[in-house]
This record gives C-alpha cells, structure tokens and sequence, in this order.
C-alpha cells in the first residue's frame, strides 16, 4: 500500500494544489465588488419628460411631437401620425445611450471624426433642456460611433445600436402606417366587391353568414376570420400621395375591389385602383384622401366568386 501511495504521491500533491488554487480563485471571484453602473450619455433625461425628437439629414429635417394622443410627424410635405413604436425605439436609445470612451480635450479636429459632414443630427427637447448632439463616423476600432454632444461640448464613443434607429432614414420610416385600426372582434359586417362579384357577409351568434349562402355552416369561418383580421389592421407598404389632384391616374375613380368593415360605431371602406408594379396595388382608405400603396397579397386575399368563402 506504501508503494502504491508513493508512486502517485507527485500527482495526488499537484491534484490538491489544483483544488486549492481552484478554491481561491472562487473566493476571489464572489468577494469582487459589484460592477460599476457604466454612464449615461444623458443621466438625467428621464423618457416621460422628452416632448420633441428633431432630426437632420443632410437632405431633410423631421420633428417628431408628442400630442395629447400620441406622437406627431412634421415634414417639409405637413404633418401626419407618427408611429409611437418607431419612436418609443428612438427614446430609449436616447434615455439608454452608455459612454464607452470620452475622447474630449483640446484641438479636436471636428473633421476628423465626421462632425462636419454628418449624416444625422438631433435635439432631443424636454420642459426644461435640450440635449443636442451629432452623429459622427463609426470607429474604426470595436463596435463604436462618435458622437459629439453639443450640450457639454464632449467628444465621445458609443455603441452603434443606439444610433441604429436615427440613420440612413426617410420621414416614411417615422410615419404611422396602420391605415386601419378596428377590434376585429367587433366587426360584425363586411362589403367585398371584386369585379362583378360582390358579398355581404353578416356576423350573427358568433358565427358569419351571408345571404347568398343561408346556411351558417356553409360559410368558411376560418377564412372570413382571416380576411376580416388582416384588413382591420391594414398597413402601408409606401405613401404615393397625400394630395392628390384626382384619382384617375391611380385607378381609383373606379376601383377594381373594395372591401369595407363595419362595428357598430366605426366604419372603413379600403378601395383598390390599379397596379403600381408587379408587387404592389395603389389604395384609398376612407379615412382620408391620401394615396396609399400595398402588398398585392392583400388584393389575393379577396374572395373573387361565391365558392371561394364556402366551407
């Protein structure tokens, strides 16, 4: 047994050593302190307080404004619904936005960081300050991107994400692009007309029924379902035209389908004119008078014969 214990008696000594220094290492690990907090960019900007985001492109300028029902877009073109989701983005970067590295001191040469020719730039505005800063280039080392903050005239390195969402954008990609808004649960009537056919569909008892069809059970729930959901939260693929001098040129004066959805307080009529390309149809909400463009796989999802909604 002696002999046993001595010819393993290097590798038992260094396994114990391993285990020791294994331990202290653990030990070191859990008595670290807490990391440090890293800084805010704005420490002080609290979300519910931001009342305007204005931004400037080197081709167009936007002001975004909060209202009493929400976010305001105004452009060159007037002004129009923001999307709160697209700015609810843009307020967190802003009140989330972390120094990586302050590069302020003297004889900064604005150029070379991209100051003077920027791509963007934007004032952040509350009751009681404004928070303006730049957009520089991105870093050439890591991750980062310049920024210079006017307000405390520093120079500084943040992650790019935070900037995602204020670069390489058009006043479109701010803009509210839900062109209908109804509770599809409370829609209880539906006008399709596609060419020469047309339908009413009624919803009766929790389930749709059409006068054509008077068996409740001969009508596809499921695809009336379908149908009604995506046409009562309708998005914009683009905005063609927020003043139109007639709709003609669009094929809007007389409509190839429209389809019009109904509750018992609210109602939306979605008229379609010609094919702007192979993608995509010009539209007319009757919200407004504004030209709109949308997938053609909304114009597909139309019943165009009676057999198309049967069960």
């Amino acid at each position: 047994m002696n002999n046993y214990l001595s010819r393993f008696k290097g590798t038992i000594i260094a396994f114990v050593v391993f285990i020791l220094l294994l331990g202290s290492l653990f030990l070191l690990e859990t008595e670290k302190p807490a990391d440090i907090e890293a800084e805010k960019v704005f420490p002080g900007l609290k979300p519910e307080e931001i009342d305007s985001i204005q931004i400037v492109y080197p081709e167009s300028e936007i002001l975004l404004q909060r209202e009493e029902n929400g976010w305001s877009l105004a452009t060159g073109s007037g002004r129009y619904k923001a999307d709160s989701g697209v700015v609810q983005n843009l307020i967190e970067d802003v009140t989330g936005m972390e120094v990586e590295k302050n590069l302020s001191g003297d004889n900064i040469d604005l150029g070379e960081y991209g100051f003077v020719n920027s791509e963007a730039e934007f004032t952040v505005t509350t009751p009681d300050s404004d928070y303006p800063v730049i957009i520089g280039n991105g870093s050439p080392v890591g991750t980062g991107t310049y920024l210079y903050d006017l307000g405390d005239g520093r120079i500084l390195i943040v992650k790019d994400h935070y900037l995602w969402a204020f670069l390489d954008k058009e006043p479109f990609d701010f803009r509210e692009k839900k062109l209908v808004d109804l509770p599809h649960g409370k829609v209880n009537r539906a006008q399709i007309k596609v060419g020469d056919f047309s339908i009413e569909l009624r919803k009766e008892k929790d389930r749709w029924v059409a006068a054509d069809i008077p068996e409740p059970g001969a009508v596809d729930q499921k695809k009336i379902y379908d149908l009604i959901t995506t046409y009562s939260e309708l998005e914009a693929g683009g905005f063609e035209n927020d003043n139109p001098e007639g709709l003609d040129a669009y094929g809007l004066d007389a409509p190839t389908a429209e389809i019009g959805l109904y509750t018992d307080g609210q109602a939306s009529v979605i008229s379609f004119g010609k094919r702007k390309d192979e993608d995509d149809y010009y539209i007319k909400v009757s919200s407004d008078n504004s030209i709109y463009s949308v997938s053609k796989d909304y114009f597909k999802k139309l019943p165009r014969n009676i057999d198309q909604i049967r069960d």
